[in-house]
């Protein structure tokens, strides 16, 4: 068994939030019955990332955030 560094980040797939969050009044809490939100799809590649989205019609928007290297 070998392994190696990836050379970059991975590609992510987040889904944006489809119904505002709810506070608690009385504990404080924010809430929401939005749980795609808690969702994170790692991918090796873009291509990869952009290809399951096609897969499964999801709209995507590329962001590319190389200021967020390590």
């Amino acid at each position: 068994m070998t392994s190696a560094r990836v050379s970059g980040r991975p590609w992510l797939l987040v889904f944006e939030r489809q119904a505002p969050p709810v506070i608690d009044c009385l504990m404080g809490y924010t809430g929401g019955s939005d749980t795609l939100t808690q969702v994170e799809l790692h991918f090796p590649t873009r291509d990869a990332a952009i290809a399951y989205a096609k897969r499964q019609k999801l709209n995507c928007t590329v962001v590319d955030d190389r200021s967020r290297r390590p």
